[in-house]
């Protein structure tokens, strides 16, 4: 079942309306492979936006506080979440919450070794996992000087904030918290086994 941490949205104000002197906010959450992936990944989106006159910034994943990461994202336009893949994902979803569209690299492959014992075909990966079109726009790398052209001309289009008042608010996830309890006490009236849960 899918179970999200709730997103305070009193915590993560609308910052759309701030001034903004950033186009991009890059959040590098590139946990595995960086000797690798640093070039093949983010050199090559940071080259691609420098040719396009396009201003950013980076806040690397555990280097910051969050009270850097929310004075960044007010200066932002837009978050560039790179990360390999995710099970919540709160950095872009406070972004999200912030009204911030995000532009997200998603290549559907899972990287953690630990991890992938645990995956099956029926897990869906994504660096995030919750996430529709209001959000913004996700891409494969070899897709990125495409996706981030459209992504601009439609960044005043994305409604980020109402998808997460919507499907990730505290309040939903009290709600689903609630479920899940109520549909666990009423197996084990029944006799039912607990450890399906």
């Amino acid at each position: 079942m899918s179970w999200f941490v709730g997103i305070d949205t009193k915590k993560w104000p609308d910052l759309s309306l701030q001034a903004k002197d950033i186009d991009f906010l890059i959040y590098d959450k590139i946990r595995w492979h960086r000797e690798a992936r640093v070039p093949a990944v983010l050199e090559r989106i940071e080259a691609v936006l420098d040719a396009r006159g396009l201003r950013h910034c980076t806040l690397r994943y555990g280097g910051h506080h969050s009270s850097e990461f929310k004075a960044a994202l007010s200066r932002s336009r837009a978050l560039l979440f790179v990360c390999e893949h995710e099970t919540q994902g709160l950095a872009y979803q406070e972004a999200l919450a912030s009204n911030i569209p995000v532009l997200a690299w998603d290549e559907g492959v899972f990287i953690d070794p630990q991890m992938q014992q645990h995956a099956c075909a029926a897990t869906g990966i994504s660096a995030v996992p919750y996430f529709d079109d209001r959000c913004g726009m996700r891409f494969k790398i070899d897709e990125f000087e495409t996706v981030c052209e459209a992504f601009c001309k439609k960044i005043n289009d994305f409604k980020p904030r109402d998808y997460v008042q919507e499907t990730l608010s505290m309040k939903r996830a009290g709600e689903t918290w609630f479920k899940v309890y109520n549909a666990m006490i009423n197996r084990k009236e029944k006799g039912g086994n607990l450890n399906e849960y």
